[in-house]
């Protein structure tokens, strides 16, 4: 039965989505041109990452990551330490699952009307907001609040971040430096979640949301000085 319907769903993709992306990609894998006709040279990597435009949307993706999985992935024990119970966490945990995915539509909505950078800026102040609350919060309503905003957060650095990404680069440089930029937010989420647990037991939920509020004021600094030096233009923007 379920190979069967995983059979009728790969046979529906097949013969509905349009344009196919086989012929999207061939296109992509054909000789780039300039507006003269003129063959363009592939851009190095090295040359790519230090492009500001590209750099500021790999740091709020990677910063998003890090904060976001410092916070969540130790709210389930510092819950337990506080007499939460099971479903008290599980309410949580529905809350930040909300804010990370519930309002996605929502986001590209708005890059489309303000653009990236702002959504950027707003991600980090939303981000601001939900380490400072996680680690003061003193009952279920403020806890949830918290954990909800720091899934909204994520949310706009990672969605604007990805966009600006695509923005900045021709569609053949797109996967080579999409699968680097991956590579360093699964990075930053094993390192959030394996710093996290040292953290909390120095200092508590204080602790950790100290150092999600550090870094996420890090990134804010950083975002201010790559924008007071940015790339003039990107090369894929229309």
């Amino acid at each position: 039965m379920g190979v069967g319907l995983l059979t009728l769903a790969a046979l529906l993709v097949a013969v509905l989505v349009r344009p196919d992306p086989l012929y999207l990609g061939r296109q992509y894998d054909a000789p780039a041109h300039d507006a003269a006709g003129n063959a363009l040279t592939a851009r190095a990597a090295r040359e790519i990452f230090s492009d500001r435009t590209v750099q500021l949307a790999v740091a709020s993706m990677v910063v998003g990551q890090l904060v976001m999985t410092l916070i969540m992935v130790i709210t389930p024990v510092h819950m337990l330490h506080t007499q939460h119970t099971n479903g008290e966490i599980s309410f949580v945990f529905m809350a930040h699952t909300l804010g990370m995915f519930g309002f996605a539509f929502l986001t590209g909505w708005l890059i489309g009307q303000l653009g990236a950078r702002p959504m950027i800026a707003f991600g980090a102040a939303v981000l601001v907001i939900s380490s400072i609350m996680a680690a003061f919060a003193a009952n279920l309503v403020t806890l949830t609040l918290a954990l909800f905003l720091l899934g909204l957060g994520w949310s706009f650095c990672f969605v604007a971040g990805s966009s600006l990404l695509t923005d900045a680069l021709h569609p053949t440089e797109r996967g080579r430096i999409q699968g680097a930029n991956d590579m360093l937010v699964a990075l930053a989420s094993g390192t959030g979640s394996l710093s996290t647990g040292v953290i909390f037991a120095s200092g508590g939920m204080i602790a950790v949301g100290a150092v999600g509020l550090g870094l996420t004021l890090a990134f804010v600094a950083l975002a201010t000085w790559l924008n007071q030096r940015r790339t003039p233009t990107t090369v894929g923007s229309s």
